[in-house]
């Protein structure tokens, strides 16, 4: 069974969702943070099964992606080891945004948590044709790269959400966007940013190297998750209080049971997926990308590798725009 560690810039009212107990002291002797447990894990035919087949949800089918995809693969992981979609404090929110929301899976489960909130999803493609909705979710094409600003009017959602920041902004645009995010929620509303961090200092040479390269598929918009530096300070200044950050430690690989195969097997299809632009952009053959795999595959599993997930959420305060 798998585990994550997390580590936390203020004490999170989502902490109670998990049970605590000590973490593992990973090679050199430094001991990390408390692990969060979460119920059983899904494994990789529960993944498939539950993505490829229908649901019912209030009376219409839908699909998404199949598992094969590794955002559908992300998301499980993260629910697995997390514990829960969100880290916010949200109730009972009336409208929620998810900016980002390619896959659909986060959109699906919190139709069904909050079935009578009003969910929508903006993302930079369209989705499947035989794609259908749950009644209280719909889908817009919006690309905030070049113009930051969200399509809505303000004050619009209680939560609004950005996980892994798979939708670019210019980093010259990332403190309007932010504002935007803050602008469009509701007062006593949410904002929730998420992203990944890279492997942890212990996960190995090659692992530090794909990082590298992995910066810079982001860099140029090869790969479909982005980075934004200083959050915290970028959400403070969008007017947000109560901002707060939290770490979480994916584990990868298969010594952290289904989560951490389900990880590997994401960094790794994913690497292949994009090892021929990746070859291109560092000047590189393409086999030297894909060689490179089993090397971060071996330093993960003897170094019980983990790769850092942050969370970063705050409220708008009880004035309106």
């Amino acid at each position: 069974m798998g585990a994550s560690i997390s580590r936390s810039s203020s004490a999170s009212s989502s902490a109670g969702r998990s049970r605590r107990a000590h973490s593992p002291t990973p090679p050199g002797g430094t001991r990390l943070f408390p692990i969060f447990h979460v119920g059983r894990k899904r494994s990789r035919s529960e993944v498939k099964a539950a993505v490829k087949s229908p649901t019912k949800e209030r009376g219409r089918a839908y699909t998404s992606e199949t598992s094969d995809e590794p955002i559908v693969r992300q998301h499980y992981v993260l629910e697995a080891v997390i514990g829960s979609g969100y880290v916010s404090p949200i109730e009972h929110p009336r409208r929620i945004l998810d900016i980002g929301a390619h896959s659909l899976m986060w959109m699906l489960d919190l139709a069904k948590e909050f079935h009578r909130s009003q969910i929508t999803g903006i993302g930079l493609r369209p989705l499947r044709a035989d794609t259908s909705l749950p009644v209280n979710c719909s889908f817009e094409i919006v690309d905030l790269y070049d113009d930051p600003r969200l399509p809505f009017p303000n004050a619009y959602f209680d939560f609004v959400r950005h996980r892994i920041l798979n939708v670019p902004v210019r980093p010259e645009n990332q403190q309007a966007y932010i504002s935007e995010c803050a602008r469009v929620t509701a007062p006593s509303g949410w904002v929730e940013l998420a992203q990944w961090q890279g492997f942890c200092e212990y996960a190995g040479p090659a692992a530090a190297r794909w990082h590298e390269w992995f910066l810079r598929a982001m860099e140029t918009r090869i790969a479909d998750t982005y980075y934004i530096d200083q959050v915290e300070e970028l959400m403070r200044t969008a007017g947000l209080e109560e901002v707060q950050r939290k770490e979480y430690l994916i584990p990868v690989g298969a010594w952290a049971g289904s989560a951490g195969q389900l990880s590997w097997t994401n960094i790794e299809d994913g690497t292949i997926l994009i090892a021929e632009e990746l070859a291109r952009v560092h000047g590189v053959p393409k086999q030297m990308i894909c060689e490179l795999l089993p090397q971060m595959q071996q330093e993960v599993s003897e170094h019980r590798g983990c790769f850092s997930f942050v969370v970063y959420f705050g409220r708008k305060p009880d004035i309106s725009y």
